[in-house]
């Protein structure tokens, strides 16, 4: 019986400032190439208005492109985050770099879960390999406290 493959992307420096990735080993043959990358400078690369990146972004494929688009197990990432995350700030979610026929591309959340969140740790699942991070939704703020206050009162009136 085999067990699941671990991939850590860190530094020695820092133990905890660490990516862990976790493939099921019986998703792989000895046959697959499997090429990792590990964009650490975001600089607007994969920016897009809606969204902001919050993680490195962790570009995963095989060489098999059937592979990729459909994995057929889940991918275990356990991204670290830089700064401890806020809520007041946007929801997280977890999310894949899609590309399209037409060559367009964009972020997508289809077949990425966000499975747990920690003070400096958020855990994502994906079912198919490709480039992953976790992205802050910045047009969905939350209401600050003090306005729905105000708010409450006005409507109480």
């Amino acid at each position: 019986s085999q067990k699941n493959q671990t991939f850590p992307i860190g530094s020695d420096d820092i133990k905890n400032n660490l990516t862990i990735i976790l493939l099921d080993s019986q998703a792989l043959t000895q046959q697959n190439r499997l090429t990792f990358s590990v964009y650490n400078q975001r600089n607007g690369l994969f920016d897009e208005k809606q969204y902001r990146v919050l993680t490195r972004i962790i570009s995963l494929t095989i060489d098999k492109p059937e592979l990729t688009k459909n994995f057929g197990r889940f991918v275990k990432i356990n991204f670290y985050l830089e700064n401890n995350y806020e809520e007041k700030y946007g929801n997280l979610t977890c999310a894949y770099w899609h590309i399209f026929d037409n060559m367009t591309a964009q972020w997508s959340k289809d077949g990425c879960y966000l499975i747990n969140i920690t003070d400096q740790n958020i855990i994502c699942e994906c079912n198919h390999l490709t480039h992953f991070a976790v992205l802050m939704d910045i047009e969905q703020k939350s209401t600050p406290e003090s306005i729905e206050q105000v708010l409450s009162i006005i409507t109480l009136g």
